[in-house]
C-alpha cells in the first residue's frame, strides 16, 4: 500500500479536502479503516477495477465522511461531486503515474546493476532522459553501435518487465497492459 500513500497524500494537499486534516494522517486514517475490513480486497477484485481506481474511490468516500463526521452533520458539498471525482482522478492518476515510472525505473536499474550491466542502463538513460546521442555514446564507450543498440534493448526490456510487473500487481490483467500504459502517457502530459 505504500506506494499509494504518496499519491493520495498529494491529492489531499492539491483538494478541497486539504482543509480536513494533516494529509498523511488522513491517508492513514483511511489505509487502516478500510484496507482492514475483512472483505476489502474481495470487494477490490469483485469490482473488476485496477487497485488504485477502487483505492481512489474509496478514499473520496472516506474524505467525504470525515468531513460530514467532523462538521456533526451531513452537509452538502460546495462543488458538483461528479467534478470533484473527476478532478480527483486526473489528479491522483498523474500522481500515481509519476510513482510508477520512479519506481519502473529504479527496478530496471537495479536489476541492470545485479547482472553487471550498468553501462546498459547508462546508456539507455543518457540517451532516451537525457538526449545523448548514440554518436557520443558509442565514442565514450568505444563500442560499435550495433553493440550499443543490442545493449539499450536489453535495458528497455528490463524496463518494460518492471512497468508489466508494477501494472500487474495494480491488478490490469495482461491483455489490458499497453492501454493502461498509453493511459498512463496520457496522465502524464501537462
Amino acid at each position: 500500500m505504500s506506494s499509494y500513500a504518496l499519491p493520495l497524500e498529494r491529492y489531499v494537499r492539491g483538494s478541497s479536502y486539504r482543509s480536513a486534516g494533516e494529509a498523511s494522517e488522513l491517508v492513514q486514517g483511511f489505509l487502516v479503516d478500510r484496507v482492514a475490513q475483512a472483505d476489502f480486497f474481495a470487494r477490490w477484485i469483485d469490482s473488476g477495477l485496477p487497485l488504485r481506481r477502487w483505492l481512489m474511490n474509496g478514499f473520496l468516500f472516506y474524505l467525504r465522511d470525515t468531513v460530514r463526521r467532523s462538521q456533526r452533520a451531513p452537509q452538502t458539498l460546495e462543488s458538483d461531486p461528479s467534478d470533484e471525482r473527476e478532478m480527483a482522478h486526473r489528479q491522483f492518476e498523474r500522481e500515481w503515474g509519476m510513482a510508477l515510472v520512479t519506481r519502473a525505473l529504479e527496478r530496471a536499474r537495479a536489476s541492470c546493476e545485479r547482472r553487471g550491466q550498468r553501462v546498459h542502463w547508462e546508456l539507455l538513460e543518457r540517451h532516451y532522459l537525457h538526449g545523448v546521442p548514440y554518436a557520443t555514446l558509442i565514442e565514450e564507450h568505444g563500442m560499435t553501435a550495433k553493440e550499443a543498440a543490442t545493449m539499450v534493448r536489453t535495458a528497455a526490456g528490463k524496463l518494460r518487465r518492471a512497468f508489466f510487473e508494477l501494472l500487474d500487481r495494480d491488478g490490469i490483467p495482461e491483455s489490458e497492459i499497453d492501454g493502461e500504459i498509453a493511459r498512463l502517457m496520457e496522465a502524464l502530459r501537462p
